[in-house]
């Protein structure tokens, strides 16, 4: 096992991102991601506290790199950067078991505090990018950029979560028309 001098941060968090995937954040375990990971559940648990630390840590740190938040200059160039990434992201089977993995796996509503915790930090971050439009003058007054943001992460997520497809290039294109000139100062 690794010392607690000489550990790679990175191979932790795949480790813990591979045992959601094969085991569902329902069964995550310390202590699988230890074995992963060939390091002590002391270690772990020293640098994260507790599974829950090192699974949303884990999650959010592939959540940036699968889906970076782009900062164009642009409140278009913003949503189409994000729509692309998010585009390609589903566009593999990997790539929407990423998706699927922090949704509650019985379809029940009533999802763990882990799941609201991604969902609900994702979204902080991704309203920067409405936050930039504001403060650049391209947003109509009134806005709630929380919500803004909600209706347009739905419409961007709806097909991979409810069709398990990648969103269509047209139907991107159309949603962006649509939501743009929704929000845009005119």
């Amino acid at each position: 096992m690794v010392s607690a001098g000489s550990f790679d941060r990175q191979a932790i968090l795949d480790a813990a991102l591979a045992e959601v995937v094969a085991r569902g954040i329902d069964n995550f375990s310390v202590a699988a991601v230890a074995r992963r990971a060939g390091v002590e559940v002391g270690l772990i648990n020293e640098i994260w506290g507790d599974g829950r630390v090192l699974l949303m840590d884990a999650q959010l740190a592939s959540a940036s790199r699968q889906v970076p938040l782009p900062d164009t200059g642009s409140l278009v160039g913003d949503l189409q950067a994000l729509s692309v990434s998010q585009a390609e992201l589903a566009s593999t089977t990997r790539g929407r078991r990423w998706v699927h993995r922090f949704l509650s796996a019985d379809g029940d509503a009533d999802l763990s505090e882990i799941r609201a915790d991604f969902w609900r930090v994702r979204l902080e971050e991704m309203v920067r990018i409405l936050q930039r439009a504001a403060e650049r003058g391209e947003l109509r007054d009134g806005i709630d950029l929380d919500d803004a943001m909600r209706m347009f992460l739905g419409a961007t997520l709806y097909d991979i979560v409810v069709g398990d497809n990648a969103p269509r290039p047209d139907y991107l294109a159309q949603l962006l028309d649509i939501f743009i000139r929704g929000i845009s100062r005119p």
